[in-house]
């Protein structure tokens, strides 16, 4: 990895937005259906922890936790406010190509046999960004989830 204090950075800002986009679709969806609001605020859990890993790598390896958690919510609820004019299924399409290509830097970052404190963090969140990723799949072979 290049410059592993930028992916630490770059990483921690994507998964505070994933935190309030996913936020954000749970509400905006568990009213109609309270499975699938429960399905999205659980990936806006796990996202959100993440980024705390991030934060707390960030503090191992450079001595500064990483700061802004509520800006980056912030733009994740606001690029949710602009997609509520695509249907649902767009929606978790295009964030199934995200997760998608989020697994696939993962398994790259942990295919360099590196043990810092990021690889640590992105072996704990590898298993998370896969359920999400399977999700969209799920979610169009389970009918009585679409909204």
């Amino acid at each position: 990895m290049k410059d592993l204090k930028k992916e630490i950075q770059r990483s921690f800002r994507l998964e505070m937005i994933g935190t309030g986009l996913y936020s954000a679709l749970a509400k905006q969806y568990g009213r109609q259906n309270p499975n699938l609001g429960e399905r999205l605020q659980t990936f806006s859990d796990d996202e959100r922890m993440h980024g705390r890993l991030f934060q707390k790598c960030s503090q191992n390896l450079y001595g500064n936790a990483l700061g802004g958690e509520q800006l980056w919510h912030f733009v994740g609820k606001m690029a949710a406010w602009a997609m509520r004019p695509l249907p649902l299924e767009a929606k978790l399409k295009k964030l199934n190509i995200a997760e998608k290509h989020a697994v696939e830097q993962i398994e790259q970052a942990l295919a360099t046999g590196e043990d810092t404190s990021f690889h640590k963090a992105i072996r704990v969140i590898l298993r998370d960004e896969k359920a999400h990723a399977a999700f969209y799949d799920e979610w169009r072979s389970s009918s009585p989830m679409q909204t």
